[in-house]
């Protein structure tokens, strides 16, 4: 069994290298897809509480020229929506979180690219420190995020 677990531990140079970039660019792919879902979210909650607010604006004119009180009931329901999308989208932040993924990625991708510009400096030699180096800052890069995830999460 320990044998197996010895497996998946890095014993060069080259392996440790190659293990942090696999670990960069899972992140980045997942950071990526996050990304994506949030602006989208983000997009879908913004149009349909401007459409809310639009038809409730509307129904309300439309209620003072007609002298019909479904109308108003109906102005009254899309107002009641409004406020229960508006708060679902606060609940959850997904204009947050998509900003906050969106700044996790650009790190991870300056991470990457620092690692690659090092490797092409060096010939594809770098020293156990500097990947040491390029390793604390992908866990702090995490980390950050993990921290300001937790903190959105947290009530105040």
């Amino acid at each position: 069994m320990s044998e197996d677990v010895n497996l998946l531990i890095p014993s060069n140079k080259t392996e440790t290298l190659i293990f942090l970039e696999n670990k960069v660019n899972q992140q980045i792919s997942d950071f990526k897809a996050r990304r994506k879902f949030y602006r989208k979210e983000t997009y879908r909650f913004t149009l349909i509480i401007a459409g809310l607010s639009a038809i409730t604006t509307i129904l309300i004119g439309v209620s003072q020229s007609y002298d019909d009180k479904i109308i108003s009931v109906i102005a009254l329901v899309t107002s009641a929506m409004t406020s229960f999308v508006t708060a679902w989208e606060n609940l959850y932040g997904f204009r947050q979180r998509w900003i906050q993924n969106n700044e996790t990625l650009m790190k991870l991708y300056e991470l990457r690219d620092d690692i690659e510009y090092k490797k092409v400096r060096s010939g594809n030699q770098l020293a156990l420190e500097e990947i040491d180096k390029f390793n604390d800052r992908y866990k702090t890069i995490i980390k950050a995020a993990n921290e300001k995830w937790q903190e959105d999460r947290t009530p105040k």
